[in-house]
């Protein structure tokens, strides 16, 4: 689907790296050495990417059905310009950061 998918984790424990590149091999891997914070780890990562559109992600957003496909129609709808959120029900946790860019060319 010519996405990129970066995934940042801020923990020094490196077990995290190794379950998600042997589980998902094309995914892109930040490990830090200490958690830099939220901000921080966001910019990191769009740094990181080579994406025009990039989505950030927690690990603990679900994302549904043809959400992807809205919001990047949306995007075509309203130009470059813009900034899209959907719903977090979980805004309290602050886990892994997750980064996908370009993921409808």
């Amino acid at each position: 689907n010519g996405a990129e998918v970066v995934v940042l984790d801020n923990s020094p424990d490196e077990s995290c790296q190794k379950n998600v590149i042997e589980k998902y091999p094309k995914v892109k891997f930040i490990q830090n050495k200490a958690n830099n914070g939220f901000a921080a780890g966001n910019n990191q990562m769009i740094n990181f990417s080579l994406g025009k559109n990039i989505l950030l992600l927690n690990s603990d957003i679900e994302v549904k059905p043809n959400a992807l496909t809205n919001m990047m129609n949306a995007v075509r709808k309203n130009g470059d310009n813009a900034i899209y959120s959907g719903q977090n029900p979980l805004q309290h946790c602050n886990l892994m950061q997750l980064l996908t860019s370009e993921f409808l060319r």
